[in-house]
């Protein structure tokens, strides 16, 4: 920065958020069970999501007694996005008159998938990624880039270890981030991780660029 003072003031504010990946967990149930596997069925659905700007993401996905479970990684407002722009295209398929939205694109290819996880009127359970170069390494390969489209979804990995957000500290992230992260692609948000590591899950310590 060009503002040492500043730069130090934003650290200091930033070492106060409980980490700098954030998480959260989904599971998806289809109407029509036979045919294509989850993977086939929803690829395309889950790459719209992971890369639609102002909610960009990564999404760890896998089958398990014939329910998708997805996980879904990025910083808080981003993630909180993504979150709803997936409940909004699965929700908005109940309808009697489908919308515009659920006959084209990412509306098309949720059609037959509902939330089964959480429950109707539950909010979803936010956590935060215990350690960042874990996570790096899962969706990042040397010589690549870790934004790349192709790396965005993948399907059944292990995810990296987490730990649960104590109440009111998911907002205050998400208050902290918009201050002091402007980030507009996720380039950005990557180069943020790998300039400023989280040490552990409840203490952010600046790095030197890898």
């Amino acid at each position: 920065s060009s503002d040492p003072a500043r730069s130090q003031d934003v650290r200091r504010a930033l070492r106060r958020l409980p980490g700098f990946v954030f998480q959260v967990s989904l599971v998806l149930g289809r109407d029509d069970l036979g045919g294509k596997s989850w993977e086939e069925r929803t690829s395309l659905f889950l790459e719209g999501i992971a890369g639609t700007g102002g909610g960009e993401c990564f999404i760890l996905a896998s089958e398990k007694d014939s329910k998708l479970h997805l996980v879904l990684y990025s910083q808080p407002d981003w993630l909180a996005s993504a979150v709803e722009r997936i409940s909004t295209y699965v929700q908005g398929q109940g309808g009697a008159t489908p919308f515009l939205t659920n006959l084209i694109g990412l509306g098309r290819c949720a059609r037959g998938l509902r939330i089964v996880e959480p429950s109707i009127g539950s909010p979803p359970k936010y956590r935060t990624v215990d350690d960042v170069w874990s996570f790096l390494d899962i969706f990042g390969e040397p010589g690549t880039a870790l934004s790349a489209k192709t790396r965005r979804v993948l399907w059944h990995r292990v995810a990296p270890s987490s730990s649960p957000l104590q109440p009111g500290e998911l907002e205050c992230s998400r208050a902290l981030f918009r201050s002091h992260c402007a980030f507009k692609e996720m380039e950005n948000y990557v180069e943020f991780l790998r300039d400023f590591r989280q040490g552990g899950s409840a203490q952010a310590k600046p790095q030197p660029r890898r």
